[in-house]
């Protein structure tokens, strides 16, 4: 047993190519690499690939570059490095000299034979598991499959397919859906999620007042035709892409200096919000984001052309990732290959609800990823992002026409992609192809079979991953399609059918009704991969109709059932930051409507506030338009969006936190973009309810909240009103009566009830 051990290790020691070395002898990983890393991979193997020769690894060195090998195992003397190290012909004039001791070490391991360290080895463990059948077989990696609606009893109105899924589950806890909800009601709940508005008080008299049987289809007709709903649910991918005009961290308040600033980002979001009132199918939509420049000869294309120009902005969606290179000292390849990775985290987690981020250091442990396969997803974005040839932001940005475009191309031809040890860059392993998740494939050859379809000076290596993640027939496609209506649904109803809207995967949550997200993902993509007729689909479901509030017949018999049931009334929503601000701006009647143009500046103030300035706006009006064409920065906001979870843009956020904290109070309180626009509140009020006390009160409710005030809240707004003109008539002030007015206006915008949607 023992001389069979002996044999099998001198056998692996044969295949390494070398004996291993002794105690006294230089090692590579130990002496010879940190040397070579300090002094030489700068240009050789990490910012650069100068003359062909990467020396981060000495298989690397063995493979050699455009002058051959720089190692020679039978003839070390005769060896490249050996020769450009000990003439000290390298490292170049200008660069930090190798001292004696270090070429000294180089060539006492080049003369004992350049002995490999362990680590050379190929990757061992679960870093070359195959993907099997089995693993292919979880809920969300399989292909879409047609479901059955299931019946259901006992209900007295029309059910939709979506509301036979959900009294079928509800029915087994002895429950049924709320009874639907008052007209007033509903028409603020579609307005405010369709065009983040609230309805105006005359359009909610119309619709109350209607009473023909499709009135709100005509009602969801007219909100999803609004060029506004581009803008509330282009909102909505923004977040999930992690939108920023800010290449870099974000960390000063103040302003970012020159380079870190994208002024023309914000083609980006005009771009989606087009898409979105366009209803763009979400396939094309994708291509164009993913691989816009590889549709067409962009290079040799009219520079003029919109059609042109609009693709390549919409590659901006590539850009997001904090990319801090454009300043000189962070243009290292650790900061390239950093944006790398979070690009190739961001379109996965994005698309796919999946986490990569543990198969950059290691197969995953979880998810059927193998390491392999995250290197191979990272190799089809190298052509565009390659470390070692690599464009600063700025050259990478377009010019054409009058147009800056924020764009992503190829900047060469695809370059060779290792397979990273523990996700360090400095470590190199084997070579990997570009291909795709093999989890999402039907086998490990179609994982590497990519369809090419290079158009002018392009790799075709993004279109190919798009034309994968489009396959109608394939399983990248099926999770995509899931991940996406169980967005839609999330944003309609605060929650998703998987609560873990970015996770998937094992770790992820499982489906609360597994037949509805199947049936709405296979509808989706046989009826087009088109948002509104899924939108108008959801909202036409009782489901969505029904009420917050009013308890359905049965619940005080099954309380324990009611947490497992949370559709048996539709639950009541924060509103989104943007949101709370656009509808102050709503009602105050200062809201300047313009779709589109460039961004708003913000600006820091001495007392930590962010705020809108009149200063230094396109046009004098700016400072009163929605919050979605504000500057979108990585951290700082204008305060009223901050306190009320606004959400960091360092990475992306498929699903908002909606927290309730002390701040957001006092901000409603204090803040002085609130009381301004409480003020401009009053005056809108005071000059179109006429004299009335009571008629002031109730245009005020209708607007702010959509309905009339009670018998009660009139009462207590008639002596609210009276103390405060009171106040001001003793303090001496000017127009008691629309200041009065002022403080019950302000009293509106912080109660809950303008704060949610029920």
């Amino acid at each position: 047993m023992l001389r069979f051990c002996t044999c099998f290790l001198l056998l692996g020691l044969l295949l390494l190519g070398a004996a291993p070395a002794r105690p006294d002898e230089p090692q590579f990983a130990r002496d010879v690499k940190p040397i070579l890393i300090a002094h030489c991979c700068k240009c050789h193997g990490l910012e650069a690939r100068q003359a062909g020769l990467d020396l981060r690894t000495r298989r690397l060195l063995l493979r050699g570059g455009d002058q051959g090998p720089a190692l020679d195992l039978n003839n070390g003397k005769m060896s490249l490095i050996y020769r450009q190290v000990v003439s000290r012909n390298m490292p170049p004039d200008g660069e930090l000299d190798l001292t004696t001791a270090q070429i000294e070490t180089i060539r006492r391991w080049v003369e004992a034979g350049a002995p490999p360290q362990q680590t050379d080895a190929t990757e061992s463990g679960r870093d070359g598991f195959l993907v099997s059948d089995r693993d292919r077989q979880f809920w969300a990696f399989q292909k879409l499959r047609r479901v059955g609606v299931p019946p259901i009893d006992g209900t007295d109105r029309p059910a939709t397919s979506i509301d036979r899924f959900v009294s079928a589950k509800l029915a087994k806890v002895g429950l049924r859906l709320a009874h639907p909800a008052a007209p007033a009601t509903l028409i603020r709940r579609a307005q405010l999620d369709l065009v983040g508005l609230p309805p105006e008080p005359t359009e909610i008299e119309r619709f109350v007042g209607d009473r023909s049987p499709d009135a709100y289809q005509r009602l969801l007709d007219r909100l999803l035709a609004s060029p506004h709903f581009g803008e509330r649910w282009g909102r909505h991918w923004m977040d999930a892409v992690g939108y920023s005009e800010i290449r870099g961290t974000d960390f000063d308040a103040a302003l970012n200096r020159n380079g870190d600033y994208m002024s023309g980002m914000w083609r980006y979001r005009q771009y989606v919000i087009e898409s979105h009132n366009r209803d763009k199918p979400f396939t094309r939509f994708i291509t164009e984001q993913l691989a816009g420049d590889e549709l067409l000869d962009w290079r040799n294309a009219d520079p003029h052309s919109e059609r042109v120009n609009e693709l390549l902005v919409a590659t901006s969606f590539l850009r997001m990732a904090v990319d801090l290179t454009w300043d000189p000292p962070d243009n290292t390849a650790f900061t390239r290959f950093r944006v790398l990775h979070q690009t190739v985290a961001t379109v996965a987690g994005n698309l796919l609800g999946l986490s990569l981020k543990c198969a950059r250091c290691h197969s995953h442990k979880f998810d059927p990823v193998p390491q392999r396969d995250y290197y191979r997803m990272l190799a089809l974005f190298t052509p565009a992002y390659n470390p070692q040839t690599w464009v600063l932001p700025a050259d990478r940005d377009l010019t054409r026409g009058n147009v800056k475009i924020h764009a992503v191309y190829d900047v060469g031809p695809p370059p060779e992609t290792y397979l990273l040890r523990r996700g360090d860059h400095t470590q190199p392993g084997r070579a990997v192809q570009p291909g795709f998740l093999s989890v999402l494939c039907d086998d490990e050859q179609q994982a590497t079979q990519l369809t090419l379809e290079p158009i002018g000076a392009t790799s075709g290596h993004r279109l190919a991953l798009a034309r994968w993640l489009t396959d109608s027939e394939g399983r990248a496609a099926a999770l995509m399609a899931r991940v996406q209506v169980n967005r839609v649904w999330q944003h309609l109803f605060g929650v998703g059918l998987v609560s873990s809207s970015d996770n998937f995967g094992h770790q992820g949550a499982r489906p609360t009704h597994p037949n509805l997200l199947e049936w709405l993902a296979t509808e989706w993509v046989n009826t087009g991969w088109r948002l509104k007729p899924l939108l108008r689909r959801l909202m036409g479901s009782a489901v969505y109709r029904q009420a917050s509030t009013d308890a359905p017949s049965g619940r005080d018999r099954h309380p324990a059932a009611v947490a497992d049931a949370p559709l048996a009334r539709m639950p009541v929503r924060r509103l989104p930051s943007e949101i709370i601000r656009d509808a102050m701006l709503a009602c105050s009647g200062r809201m300047d409507r313009q779709i589109g143009g460039p961004s708003i500046n913000t600006e820091a103030q001495p007392d930590g506030s962010v705020r809108i300035t009149s200063d230094n706006q396109p046009t004098p009006g700016s400072r009163w338009r929605r919050s979605v064409y504000l500057l979108a920065r990585r951290r700082w906001f204008p305060t009223v969006l901050g306190v009320f979870d606004q959400p960091n843009m360092g990475d992306h956020c498929t699903r908002r936190e909606s927290s309730t904290i002390v701040l957001q109070a006092l901000t409603m309180l204090n803040d002085q973009f609130v009381m301004e626009r409480a003020d401009d509140f009053s005056r809108r009020v005071f000059h179109e309810a006429g004299p009335a006390t009571e008629d002031r009160i109730g245009l005020a409710f209708a607007i702010a909240l959509g309905r009339a005030p009670s018998a009660r809240e009139l009462e207590s707004c008639r002596q609210l009103i009276a103390r405060q003109t009171d106040r001001f008539q003793a303090a001496g002030a000017a127009h008691v009566d629309q200041k009065a007015l002022a403080c019950l206006c302000h009293v509106l915008f912080n109660t809950s009830e303008f704060l949610y949607v029920e």
